[in-house]
């Protein structure tokens, strides 16, 4: 074995992980500052460490995506049961265990949503959703940016979640905007401003490409 076979063997390891099948959207490259790290360390490794080295990356990077994919389906599970203080738990034990994590951030999102706190979930979104734009085609966030547009939400979380849901471009949420527009007659753009025009626009041009 020679460093450049090395690199080529970790290389191969990282596109595995990726490949690997989970619950949420991934983005193009997990990125993982460690994995840099580790891939970097091994180039000085004697031949001999080769393949315990790549064994140990692949080892740790599929702990790493499994992981995010269990929290996932552990958070909706306690949430579609009801119960939303386990699952506020959960998801703020992850967050001191992975800070910044945007997965964490989006789960955060989702419990605010579940217990009413429209604007905190909505404000989790948009911090998750920069870190990892392709959480945008996650089922949960959104659903629930369609509900927080309906008519019996206050204005100004009817304004951001149409705001939200124009950047989204959620063919789907279209009949929910509409109803949304609609039942605010003459008096809409008093309440909402253009954010419901604009988010109808939006998605009717996507959904147009």
């Amino acid at each position: 074995s020679s460093p450049a076979r090395l690199a080529a063997a970790l290389g191969a390891t990282d596109a595995s992980a990726r490949r690997l099948p989970g619950t949420l959207p991934r983005p193009p490259r997990l990125r993982l500052p460690w994995l840099r790290l580790l891939r970097r360390a091994a180039l000085s490794l004697p031949p001999a460490w080769a393949g315990l080295a790549a064994f140990a990356l692949l080892l740790s990077t599929v702990a790493f995506v499994e992981t995010e994919g269990s929290l996932a389906r552990e958070v909706d599970a306690l949430l579609a049961r009801g119960e939303v203080r386990a699952a506020q738990r959960r998801v703020e034990a992850a967050a001191r265990a992975r800070p910044g994590d945007p997965l964490v951030e989006k789960l955060r999102g989702d419990v605010a949503c579940t217990r009413g706190a429209a604007a905190e979930c909505l404000r989790r979104y948009r911090v998750a959703l920069a870190s990892r734009p392709a959480l945008r085609e996650d089922r949960a966030l959104r659903l629930n940016a369609r509900r927080l547009v309906g008519p019996t939400e206050p204005c100004a979380t009817r304004r951001a979640a149409a705001s939200l849901l124009g950047e989204l471009r959620d063919p789907e949420a279209l009949p929910a905007l509409e109803r949304a527009r609609a039942a605010g007659g003459l008096f809409a753009f008093l309440c909402t401003g253009d954010a419901l025009d604009r988010a109808i626009d939006a998605t009717q041009l996507a959904a147009r490409r």
